[in-house]
Order: C-alpha cells, then sequence, then structure tokens
C-alpha cells in the first residue's frame, strides 16, 4: 500500500465519520458504524491502489444500494460510496468524478450544504460538466435564491438546449417567482420538446391562466385534451379554474362536475370540487 493511499483511507473515512455524520438529518447510527466498517475492509483490501479503484468500488456499492430491498442496506451501501468517493478525491482533486458522484449522494440524502460545495468544485475543475448546473439550480431554489437558481439555470440550457429537466426546472422557478410570462416560455419550449408528455401542457395552461392569456390557455388544453389517453383528473380542475375566470360559468361547473367524476374515491378531489361547484351554482342561480 503506497503512502498516497495510506494518506486517503483514514481521510475518506474521516470525512464520512464525521463529516457526514454531523449532517441535519440524524444519522442512523447503527447502519453509518456498519458503512465504516465494510469501508475500513473493502478499502484497505489488495486490489485498491488508485483513485479509481475507489470510485469502481463507489459504483459497485451504489448498484448494490439500489438493489437493496430495505431502507438500512440501501444506506448502508450508499455511505460505504460516498467514502469511496471521497477517498478519490484526496488520490486524485483535479478530477471531478469524485466530486461530482459524492455531490449526487449528498443531493440524494438532502445534505444540501455539503451537495453544493461538491458541485461547485466539480464545476471549478471542469467548466462543462453536463447536469451540475441543474443540480445547483434546484438546490438555489429549495433555499429559496431564485436569481442564483436561474443563473445556473441559464448556463445550463447554454450547454444543454435541449434538456427538459433544465426547461422544467426553469418553469418551477419561474413560477415560484411569480414570474408567469417566463414560465410560459419555458412551457412553450417543453410541449415542442416532448409533446407526448401531458404534464407539460398542463403547466403551459396553468401558466397562461395566471398570466390572464385565457383563450391561449383554453387552446392548450384543447389540444391537451386530444393527446392519446385519459385525462388526468388536473386537466378538469384547472379547466374549471380557466373558465371560471373567463367568466363562463356554466361550463366552468361542467368542468369541475367531471372532476369530481374522474376520482369519487379521494376524499380531496371530492371535497375541492364540491365547494367549487357550490359557489358557481349560487352565482348562477341568481344571475338568472
Amino acid at each position: 500500500m503506497d503512502k498516497n493511499f495510506r494518506l486517503a483511507l483514514p481521510l475518506a473515512l474521516g470525512m464520512f465519520a464525521v463529516g457526514y455524520g454531523c449532517a441535519k438529518q440524524k444519522p442512523d447510527f447503527t447502519s453509518s458504524l456498519g458503512a465504516r466498517q465494510e469501508c475500513t475492509r473493502l478499502l484497505n483490501s489488495s486490489d485498491m491502489h488508485s483513485s479509481d479503484d475507489f470510485w469502481r468500488m463507489g459504483e459497485k456499492k451504489i448498484a448494490e444500494g439500489r438493489a437493496s430491498e430495505g431502507e438500512d442496506s440501501k444506506r448502508f451501501n450508499l455511505l460505504c460510496a460516498l467514502a469511496a468517493f471521497e477517498g478519490s478525491t484526496v488520490l486524485a482533486p483535479r478530477d471531478p468524478t469524485g466530486y461530482l458522484r459524492s455531490g449526487h449522494l449528498y443531493f440524494e440524502f438532502k445534505d444540501f450544504k455539503s451537495a453544493l460545495k461538491a458541485y461547485e468544485k466539480a464545476l471549478s475543475l471542469r467548466p462543462n460538466l453536463p447536469e451540475v448546473n441543474l443540480r445547483l439550480a434546484q438546490i438555489y431554489r429549495l433555499e429559496g435564491k431564485p436569481s442564483e437558481a436561474q443563473h445556473h439555470l441559464s448556463q445550463e440550457l447554454n450547454l444543454n438546449p435541449t434538456s427538459s429537466a433544465a426547461w422544467s426546472e426553469r418553469g418551477e422557478i419561474a413560477m415560484s417567482s411569480k414570474d408567469f410570462h417566463l414560465a410560459v416560455e419555458s412551457y412553450k419550449v417543453l410541449v415542442v420538446l416532448v409533446p407526448e408528455d401531458e404534464r407539460f401542457h398542463l403547466a403551459l395552461a396553468t401558466a397562461e391562466r395566471k398570466s390572464h392569456k385565457f383563450e391561449s390557455a383554453l387552446a392548450t388544453l384543447d389540444r391537451m385534451e386530444k393527446l392519446p389517453g385519459r385525462r388526468p383528473s388536473d386537466f378538469y380542475f384547472e379547466k374549471g379554474l380557466l373558465l371560471r375566470e373567463m367568466g363562463r360559468r356554466i361550463e366552468a361547473v361542467s368542468a369541475f362536475k367531471a372532476y369530481l367524476e374522474s376520482d369519487r374515491s379521494s376524499k380531496l378531489i371530492h371535497s375541492r370540487a364540491r365547494e367549487k361547484i357550490r359557489r358557481l351554482s349560487s352565482v348562477v342561480m341568481g344571475a338568472r
């Protein structure tokens, strides 16, 4: 075992045991301790001599984690993978791969502070890494920083202008920031990129309604209605909201009734539909 490897092993395990053990979510001590012992055994094995060996071990433990049936076993393997990837960054500090894979795992564990640090390090080493800016945008959105999120999305879309995930994230951030015009632009791109995905048609109709582009929203819903398959319940709810705002109350009542019929077993749907129908019906009757 060479000098660099002897230095990497305790440092990797220290990052795993101390750094992640202090994450926001209280760790499962039994699983964490088991992962540490397993990493000690695996990383001390005779065929572990380079950063690539650490990286391959990390990939192996991820695969085992994904194949695990129980949550404890999954966590056990993913924590061990995290330690291996951290170890690869010690042996190859100029290679972004270990930082990237560590970032993905920290993101999965919802340790966004550590994920942010790992992703930013990876980008500093290789600025054109795909999907990293998208993950950074998601983190900043979750932290309530929409301007930073939009900055990273612009970077991602410059690298990959046909990324449906990036356009979807852009639309979500715009909606949460009440920038409905930007949301409309984003979802218009998405319905071209992924025309068969009715979620984006529905999101576009919602953004258009909130932008007071009622006729455009209605046209979007009409196109959505022609897509193959059964319409989701929210299609009828959105149509009811749109028709109500357009002053077409009788048609709105029909849409909310269709929403009610779409899933009578759902208490939420039943409650929302009944309330809308009751209010609209009273308005219609009062106008007669």
